[in-house]
């Protein structure tokens, strides 16, 4: 179902974030949906601390849940969550790691707006590179 951003607000509030990562969250989602219109997905916090080995969040190619790690992101201010990020997510993918609450939720809805246009037929590419 889709949702406006009043509705995905109400959503968010109830997994009790603070303020401020909440509200990156939801800047995350609008930052998504104004490019490429509403997204059919589902938010929640994971319980799994290994979420995809370590990851910060995911989404799932299945029903485009995107999962946020409890660990992080309930129990963490928004400046915390920031310095783990920034101390923690350091990989080949991010070598110069400055990032932002915000721009991990963007990645996690890109992979979900992914799904949704190759649930519908449409391939992107044959194969992932590492």
């Amino acid at each position: 179902m889709i949702k406006d951003s009043m509705a995905r607000w109400e959503e968010i509030q109830q997994m009790n974030l603070d303020v401020q990562v909440a509200a990156a969250v939801l800047q995350g989602i609008c930052r998504v949906e104004a490019e490429f219109g509403p997204i059919d997905f589902s938010i929640g916090l994971s319980e799994d601390l290994r979420l995809c080995e370590g990851g910060l969040a995911c989404c799932s190619v299945k029903d485009n849940s995107i999962l946020l790690a409890r660990e992080y992101f309930l129990e963490s201010s928004y400046d915390t969550l920031e310095t783990i990020m920034n101390q923690n997510v350091k990989n080949k993918f991010h070598p110069e790691c400055r990032m932002k609450v915000a721009s991990v939720v963007a990645h996690e809805m890109c992979h979900a707006v992914w799904n949704t246009i190759e649930r519908q037929g449409v391939r992107l590419c044959d194969e992932v590179v590492e």
